[in-house]
């Protein structure tokens, strides 16, 4: 399923068949749960690639105190993709590079991941 919502809301402008039956925020919102859920279940070993990344740890800790530029955001999300990219799960998936703006993958990793990963 998360292969499937991704190939949609990667092409969404493409498919005009799914614009008229599904709405794009119901789907996106399915997607996200069901990243967020393989996100948890893989927490370990996502903190594991935060503190093998030291350009996104420091860009991590810049943000708990100012704001990153739009470079700097770019690059988190790039390295993010990445991370997850890790995940087994996600190795034969492609993940919907466009759908994925940070604020969309801030939602799907877990809440203290950041803060565990920053120390």
């Amino acid at each position: 399923m998360i292969a499937i919502e991704g190939f949609v809301l990667e092409h969404w402008e493409q498919l005009e068949y799914f614009q008229n039956k599904q709405d794009f925020h119901q789907v996106s919102e399915q997607f996200i749960k069901r990243v967020a859920r393989v996100a948890e279940r893989n927490k370990s070993k996502l903190i594991k690639e935060i503190h093998e990344r030291e350009d996104v740890l420091n860009l991590l800790r810049k943000a708990r105190a100012n704001e990153l530029t739009l470079d700097e955001k770019e690059h988190m999300r790039l390295e993010l993709i990445q991370m997850m990219k890790t995940l087994p799960t996600f190795v034969i998936i492609s993940l919907p590079q466009k759908f994925l703006t940070l604020p969309i993958l801030l939602k799907i990793l877990p809440r203290n991941l950041f803060a565990e990963g920053v120390r």
